[in-house]
């Protein structure tokens, strides 16, 4: 049931997607009983991206939204639902589904994409109106859980965040284009170019394109040819680099 319900959301190997059709199958299947959790937990994450969805169709445009609703409604009529389900048809109280079902999928173990995604809303939303990070579960208790993995995930974005800035510090040359007056930088060595001259490799230099190693390319042989001391290079060079570009 689960991966029909994927195939229909993502419209893959079916006629149309019809993100609809998915809200009212996969609410039914994460309401039945004795359900195994691995299967309950794919379709919480599975509900809590197609009413993410459907929220952003909200916002997007009257016509997004009416188009998901009447495939909801004939959805329900299929399989005789419609008097007792009662759709969603305002941004706040879909979004707040959506939330629900990514708690749910945190809960029974499963963080996925699809509840980081709307959970990272929610918390960047709230962050825009003053709360911090340490409120959301006094203020949200419901979502607890869905707030945990969230204060999880910036844990380790911070981490990595700072693992990249000293790796920075520690080879600032592999990092910042060498053209004077670029200024373009990068978190990873492989966004920028390295010089394939001679120069050692504590100052070879990186460069963001061709264009901008051509410019420099004066000071590049004078580190390149050896026989003179890194200052002396350095002041020659730039003077050398200021000529040549003068005189293109």
């Amino acid at each position: 049931y689960t991966p029909v319900t994927f195939r229909i959301f993502t419209g893959c190997t079916v006629d149309e997607k019809s993100i609809g059709k998915v809200i009212i199958m996969i609410d039914r299947l994460t309401s039945y009983a004795g359900i195994d959790p691995t299967i309950r937990a794919r379709a919480h994450s599975l509900a809590a991206r197609a009413h993410w969805e459907k929220y952003e169709a909200a916002m997007k445009s009257k016509d997004h939204l009416a188009t998901i609703l009447q495939d909801e409604r004939r959805e329900m009529e299929r399989v005789r639902i419609a008097a007792a389900y009662t759709q969603e048809t305002e941004s706040t109280p879909i979004l707040l589904t959506a939330m629900r079902h990514a708690n749910e999928s945190v809960k029974l173990g499963l963080v996925s994409a699809a509840t980081m995604v709307v959970g990272m809303f929610m918390r960047n939303s709230a962050a825009s109106t003053g709360v911090q990070d340490t409120e959301l579960a006094v203020k949200m208790p419901m979502f607890a859980d869905l707030w945990g993995a969230v204060l999880k995930r910036l844990k380790v974005l911070e981490e990595g965040q700072n693992a990249r800035e000293r790796k920075v510090d520690r080879r600032p040359n592999e990092y910042v284009c060498a053209a004077p007056g670029c200024g373009i930088g990068a978190t990873q060595r492989a966004a920028l170019r390295a010089c394939a001259g001679g120069c050692p490799k504590e100052l070879k230099p990186s460069y963001c394109s061709k264009e901008c190693q051509r410019k420099v390319r004066v000071i590049v042989l004078l580190f390149s040819i050896g026989g003179v001391d890194d200052e002396t290079a350095g002041r020659v060079g730039l003077e050398a680099a200021q000529a040549y570009l003068q005189a293109r």
